[in-house]
């Protein structure tokens, strides 16, 4: 089967600044890929390039077998409405409802109404909200319901990928934890593919090593199961001065013998030895 997205040595440079050099990489059907780095070096990047919303100097970015880099914006739209995006913060419509956020997607795709309410009620539901709190407005939300709205945004409409930036900064420990328990849901459960830009290191060993399953009498638990095949489904890239230093998973990560990579993994080797329970 065909990678959901594949880029091939796709450059980019700002003036004299090259910040993306030769990225290749693959996501595959099913895959969560973690895209891991320090501030400035090509993570956001990569993300717009995904969206189309910047063009590289070289190489070929392609979503569902398509490269998009030589569409015009009105050939981009129905790329992009095979994926959702959550933005670092959130982003929503300040003047409308949690209801109008998540809905908004679906009545530009014009689904009937009563599908729309029948689908942001269950969104909604998927991100462990309440139907009272489809009548908020987002300055009625703290941040971390906000994050939850915003992800039961990216996953309305008829698409099957989603791509988040920094879905867990600036959320405080309890709250970090349940938006990453939410992206493992949704991998393990709805069969999401996604990309996660990120520079969380906790939350990463998290979707490394966390699975999400059905327990009769208990609804959906997310416990550590690193031996699961849904961790395998889970890998992640590490980039350096706009080059892709190491890719692959837990394992693979950890025995890398890269300075820099040892370094920069330094707290998922303690985690690792010391996991939560």
């Amino acid at each position: 089967m065909a990678p959901i997205i594949e880029l091939r040595n796709v450059s980019k440079s700002y003036g004299n600044r090259e910040v993306l050099r030769g990225i290749n990489f693959r996501i595959e059907v099913g895959e969560t890929k973690i895209v891991l780095g320090g501030s400035g070096q090509g993570k956001s990047t990569i993300l717009r390039h995904i969206l189309g919303l910047e063009k590289p100097d070289e190489g070929q970015i392609l979503v569902g077998g398509v490269d998009i880099v030589p569409l015009e914006e009105v050939e981009l739209v129905p790329v992009r409405k095979k994926m959702g995006m959550v933005f670092q913060e959130a982003s929503l419509f300040d003047s409308l409802s949690v209801f109008d956020n998540i809905a908004y997607r679906l009545e530009e795709e014009l689904v009937p109404d009563d599908e729309i309410i029948k689908t942001t009620k269950r969104l909604l539901h998927l991100v462990d909200l309440q139907d009272d709190d489809l009548v908020k407005l987002p300055s009625q939300l703290s941040g971390g319901m906000k994050r939850r709205v915003a992800i039961a945004r990216g996953m309305a409409g008829t698409h099957n990928i989603m791509l988040y930036d920094e879905p867990t900064a600036g959320l405080d420990p309890i709250t970090e934890s349940h938006i990453t328990k939410l992206i493992i849901r949704l991998r393990d459960l709805e069969k999401v593919s996604s990309m996660i830009v990120t520079q969380d290191l906790i939350s990463s060993f998290q979707l490394m090593t966390m699975c999400a399953h059905r327990e009769e009498g208990k609804g959906v638990e997310v416990k550590v199961n690193p031996a699961h095949p849904c961790t395998s489904r889970t890998n992640m890239v590490i980039l350096k001065d706009g080059r892709i230093l190491t890719e692959g998973n837990l394992a693979q990560l950890l025995a890398s013998t890269d300075p820099y990579v040892q370094e920069f993994l330094s707290s998922l080797r303690l985690l690792a030895t010391h996991p939560a329970t």
